[in-house]
Formats: C-alpha cells, structure tokens, sequence
C-alpha cells in the first residue's frame, strides 16, 4: 500500500541522504577518505516502475523484444559522448571510462530519477559496469529475451563477463513480469 505513494523525488531524497551520511562517516577515517559508490535503485508498483541512479551502473527495460537504456551514466567519458567529442565505440576502450562524476558518498550528490509503465512480457535488468564492460547490449538483450528462469539467465550474463576477463565487480539483478499477481 504504502508504494503507491512513494514518488521520484522521494526516491531522490532517500540516496541523497544516503551519499550525505556515508560522506560524513568517510571524513571521520582517513582510509575511507572519498569512499563511495554508484547505486541503481527501483520500486515497482503494479505496472510502473520509479527508479532512480548516480554513477556507472545502469538499468535496462527490454520491452517486445526492444532494450533500453533507462538511466545514463555520470562519467566523465560520457559527458564526452554527450558533448559529441567521442563515439559510443571510442568509448569503450577510452583510458578514462573508470573516471566517475557523481557518486554515492559525495556531500551532495542528485540521483536521476524516474518513472516508466512495466507492461506484461517486460524484462528489466539492474547492473553495474563489470557486466556493461564485457558484454555488448546487443548480448544483454538477447539474453533477457530468453523465455527462462531469471536466476539463470543473470548466471550466464555473469559467467559471460568473467570469461571475457571481468575482474570489476559484476552484480546484475533481473525482473521478469509475467503478469501474474506478484508481478
């Protein structure tokens, strides 16, 4: 019930609280001095979903058969991309694709937040950049396409990452809705 109410905003003030403590937790230990992290969240409710991101990580929604890229990354390469100075491709390889601009643990910091409509089939996927560093889009959508367990296709996304030398921290959650009453 209380779901219902939770809107983009609230989502947003939650991770800025979060960044502001674990901000003030780092700079009373000088070996947490600029800890932080990226973080990739989402409520569903019915057939929407709220969501919400800082960093590097990502959320894809794959839609008849149709991936998309929910969030974008705060990165200094993408604000290269974005700025039209490199390639999606050049990208990839560019030596400073690790430099991250706004994570979780800054003073402040603002989440991207919003909301999108879940429909019947959908698939939504929630990563970070150990997966998207190894494996194409190309490659996350067909395996999300895949009519199997999630549990099983997020092992072979993860397995696919590690063999092509992923060394990064791989996490990857995935949401099938099937349209049944938990969706």
């Amino acid at each position: 019930y209380g779901l219902a109410f939770v809107t983009e905003k609230l989502l947003g003030r939650i991770i800025s609280k979060a960044s502001k403590e674990l901000y003030l937790t780092a700079s009373k230990d000088a070996e947490l001095y600029q800890m932080g992290t990226t973080v990739v969240a989402g409520i569903l409710y019915k057939d929407r979903m709220i969501y919400a991101n800082v960093g590097d990580s990502r959320i894809y929604l794959l839609h008849n058969g149709i991936l998309t890229r929910l969030t974008h990354d705060h990165s200094f390469v993408q604000s290269l991309v974005d700025n039209h100075i490199i390639t999606e491709e050049e990208a990839k390889n560019h030596p400073y694709k690790n430099i991250i601009t706004r994570v979780v643990g800054m003073e402040k910091v603002q989440a991207d937040c919003a909301e999108v409509r879940v429909e019947n089939g959908d698939a939504i996927l929630f990563c970070s950049d150990g997966l998207t560093n190894h494996v194409e889009e190309t490659e996350i959508a067909a395996y999300m396409g895949k009519d199997d367990d999630p549990f099983f296709i997020v092992s072979e996304l993860i397995d696919l990452a590690l063999y092509r030398g992923g060394k990064d921290n791989i996490s990857v959650i995935m949401i099938k809705n099937d349209g049944g009453e938990n969706r």
